[in-house]
């Protein structure tokens, strides 16, 4: 393999990651941080159909401690509030405070426009390519990551 098109690869996948991490938000928020709270507005104490921890984990990639973490840092900004579930008192609800709503809220508007600006660079057509491409990225590399593990 061409460790020239190897260092390549790395420096864009770094470059992907650093300008992914926040935004140029008011209140920067990172973008897992909005996707959370965006998942948890319909989170209720009567609702069936709640985004729990492990849910967030799941959907944003994210590790148990990354999310804990997480949690713990939106519920010390007033953004959300904890509740047993009455179906199920080990998993515990995440509710959006009115503060929390408006900070995603405000987020959300910053994050569509910012990514208005990121597909209109695109386009349609290749920003499906490129996510067909990212796609086959994430595959890959879990390819990779079970070979070496074999």
């Amino acid at each position: 393999m061409d460790n020239t098109l190897m260092l390549e690869l790395l420096r864009a996948l770094f470059r992907v990651r650093q300008a992914n991490t926040e935004l140029p938000a008011s209140q920067q928020l990172a973008v897992n941080e909005i996707v959370a709270l965006g998942m948890l507005t319909d989170n209720r104490s009567d609702a069936e159909n709640n985004v729990f921890a492990g849910d967030l984990m799941t959907r944003l990639s994210l590790s148990k401690a990354a999310v804990s973490q997480m949690i713990n840092s939106f519920e010390a900004r007033g953004w959300i509030a904890r509740a047993f579930n009455p179906h199920n008192r080990r998993k515990i609800i995440l509710t959006l405070t009115t503060e929390g709503r408006r900070v995603f809220e405000d987020g959300r508007v910053d994050f569509e426009q910012f990514m208005t600006y990121v597909l209109d660079h695109f386009g349609h057509d290749e920003a499906q390519q490129l996510i067909d491409l990212l796609g086959k990225l994430n595959d890959a590399l879990a390819y990779a990551k079970n070979k070496i593990n074999e």
